[in-house]
């Protein structure tokens, strides 16, 4: 195995077993910037967290616990967000491929998400989605369109319930 993959293995597990919870966020902070995450000051991450692509996330955010990454692809979270439990980003696919395997070739996706929104908990976002700046996505919502600033989507998958 690679050191740099044993690193990161190291630092995930101190996130998740060691300072998980509510406190330690500048500890958590300083080792997930170690594991290649560019974070903003005073973001607070509850952890566990799960991660396989590469991440942004502003300053003065809240990630709530089990937070989840997943594909290779890169997610972006603007400033002062908040993130409820358990939110999930699928930033990793697939085309559709011929009759002898569907999973056809691998595609990498972009998610970004606006500056001062609010991600209620188990909602998931899948390709490349943007959701604009000050928008509410309700909890256990399936993202898988732009979402316009100012909006609040609920559902699944994710249709727009009324401007804010």
């Amino acid at each position: 195995m690679r050191l740099k993959t044993l690193h990161k293995r190291w630092i995930y597990f101190l996130v998740n077993h060691v300072y998980a919870g509510t406190e330690a966020w500048d500890r958590k902070r300083h080792l997930l910037r170690a594991a290649g995450w560019k974070i903003g000051e005073g973001t607070r991450i509850v952890g566990p967290v799960a991660c396989s692509a590469s991440v942004e996330i502003g300053a003065d955010c809240w990630i709530g616990r089990d937070f989840k990454v997943h594909g290779n692809g890169c997610l972006i979270i603007g400033d002062r967000c908040d993130l409820g439990p358990e939110t999930a980003f699928f930033t990793g696919g697939h085309v559709i491929g011929g009759p002898e395997r569907r999973a056809g070739a691998g595609e990498s996706y972009t998610i970004r998400i606006g500056s001062g929104c609010w991600l209620g908990g188990r909602s998931s976002f899948l390709r490349n989605v943007t959701v604009g700046e000050a928008s509410v996505v309700a909890a256990c919502a399936c993202v898988t369109e732009d979402v316009p600033p100012y909006t609040l989507t609920a559902g699944v998958p994710a249709r727009e319930i009324r401007r804010l």
